[in-house]
């Protein structure tokens, strides 16, 4: 499956996160790629808040992790300053991975052969202007069933 989908502004950007917040479940891994400032952190807040979140999600470059409590918890990873797929190892990723959390996995590039082969993998990128943002999303034939009316 391969879709594109276009937001004009940073409110349909979060509100496109929120409908896909609320079709992800237990176990989810979504990949998120994009320059800086292309929306990554826009989608993930609305992301948070369609799985139920209460806390405003942010970008945790710094800090490379951030866990949002909610009905499913969600894991959000930022690996901007991750080099190799080893400093991913001793950051015990893989232990979010569990089938209880929704994991999202920003600048996933370094780990991406240690991800599992049924995520759902988001490019973003600038779209003809101003906030546009295009966004490309890919995944098997049962992320296609899930996401079906995702912009209705």
């Amino acid at each position: 499956m391969r879709s594109m989908i276009t937001t004009n502004s940073v409110e349909e950007t979060e509100t496109l996160g929120e409908r896909l917040g609320a079709r992800l479940f237990p176990g989810s891994v979504v990949t998120l790629e994009g320059d800086l400032g292309a929306g990554k952190t826009a989608l993930i807040r609305g992301v948070c808040r369609g799985a139920g979140c209460r806390v405003r999600a942010s970008s945790p470059t710094y800090a490379l992790m951030h866990l949002y409590e909610g009905p499913v918890p969600v894991c959000h990873f930022d690996l901007y300053r991750v080099a190799r797929a080893d400093e991913w190892v001793a950051m015990e990723v893989e232990e979010q991975m569990d089938g209880h959390n929704i994991v999202l996995i920003e600048w996933p590039g370094p780990v991406a052969e240690l991800l599992p082969a049924d995520r759902l993998g988001i490019t973003i990128a600038p779209g003809a202007h101003g906030e546009q943002r295009v966004f490309a999303l890919t995944g098997d034939s049962d992320w296609q069933r899930r996401l079906e009316g995702l912009t209705e």
